[in-house]
């Protein structure tokens, strides 16, 4: 969902998508379609994915206390599984920092950039 946004500069000043050099950023129809797609599935899959992991480790505490809510502990329990209970915490901080780094490619455009 982040092709469209990389992208690349000619000489000419122009900037082109990476993958698809024939397809210039920010200007037609084609990139104005694949962003907005890009986007669209960007809302749908990455962002609702970590705003649920977020709910669910904020409200672990809450969880682990009650004791009719053991079905949705297991639905969750691959957020908790690799940590100790007193770490609960840790998954939505490494799933923010793997989607930051995922996007490293679309803030900084230029691969020499990208390294540091």
């Amino acid at each position: 969902c982040t092709i469209p946004f990389v992208c690349y500069r000619h000489p000419s000043g122009d900037h082109s998508i990476r993958s698809m050099p024939s397809v210039l950023c920010w200007e037609g129809s084609d990139f104005f379609t694949m962003a907005i797609l890009g986007l669209t599935a960007f809302l749908l899959v990455p962002l609702p994915f970590t705003a649920v992991a977020a709910y669910g480790s904020w409200a672990y505490p809450v969880l682990i206390k009650r004791r009719n809510s053991n079905l949705l502990l297991q639905a969750l329990r691959f957020l908790y599984i690799k940590y100790t209970p007193s770490c609960f915490f840790y998954t939505p901080i490494l799933l923010l920092r793997n989607l930051l780094i995922s996007l490293v490619a679309v803030i900084f455009g230029e691969p020499a950039t990208q390294i540091l």
